[in-house]
């Protein structure tokens, strides 16, 4: 997939200057020369970084117009730092306002880590937002967290799998097979049913210590275990 920056510059020897180290990195620049061609190019494609040449383009007044149509990193380069005019960028939308280096090489990779920041960053939040919450039980899979009514209990590798595994389809009855595969993966051939057994009863044990529910995790006979069931 190709990944595009948006570089609003009307200095095109300035914009070529970078141009060659930015296709080093396998991203493709693509340049406009002012905020209103920005505007345009941000309406037909998506772009994972946006660069102003802050020293020749008036991009105040619809800066805050481009932050609102994208959340990729906008960054504002100038060749002498004001902090007054750092304040005003940031207030107006832009992510970052740099002074900017001689060194296009040096500029260009700097650029490259505020971009895997973000997606790092943002992949992150994404995750974040990924949990299971019923009755009573919420678990947070990015952080192998599980809380019951509002209180953090305190699981193993294995207890916490189980718990997830169960509580992906509540009510659903998952047979042992299954269980083992999910939960010790490759080795489950060589595990004894013994060792389910007792997960399951030390899972049990922590989590209904803090409900009033006498059973979560219900066994069906010769078949399996489920949650709630």
């Amino acid at each position: 997939m190709k990944k595009y920056i948006l570089a609003v510059d009307d200095n095109t020897q300035n914009f070529n200057r970078h141009n060659s180290t930015w296709e080093n990195h396998g991203i493709i620049p693509i340049r406009v020369a002012s905020m209103q061609e920005a505007v345009e190019k941000l309406a037909e494609k998506e772009f994972i970084f946006i660069g102003i040449n802050g020293d020749s383009i008036n991009y105040k007044p619809i800066l805050s117009l481009v932050r609102g149509m994208t959340l990729s990193p906008v960054c504002v380069f100038v060749s002498s730092y004001s902090f007054k005019e750092h304040i005003d960028a940031i207030q107006n939308g832009a992510d970052y306002y740099i002074q900017r280096q001689l060194d296009s090489e040096e500029t260009t990779k700097w650029n490259v880590v505020i971009i895997h920041r973000f997606f790092e960053r943002n992949h992150y939040k994404k995750l974040q937002h990924k949990f299971i919450s019923y009755n009573n039980v919420l678990i947070c899979p990015i952080h192998r967290k599980v809380f019951i009514m509002d209180r953090e209990i305190i699981l193993t590798r294995k207890e916490f799998d189980l718990l997830y595994l169960l509580m992906t389809e509540h009510k659903r009855v998952f047979t042992y097979e299954h269980i083992f595969k999910n939960v010790w993966g490759e080795d489950y051939i060589d595990v004894d049913k013994s060792a389910l057994w007792n997960l399951v009863k030390r899972l049990r044990k922590k989590v209904n210590i803090l409900s009033d529910k006498k059973e979560y995790i219900v066994n069906v006979h010769d078949i399996g275990y489920a949650f709630d069931y």
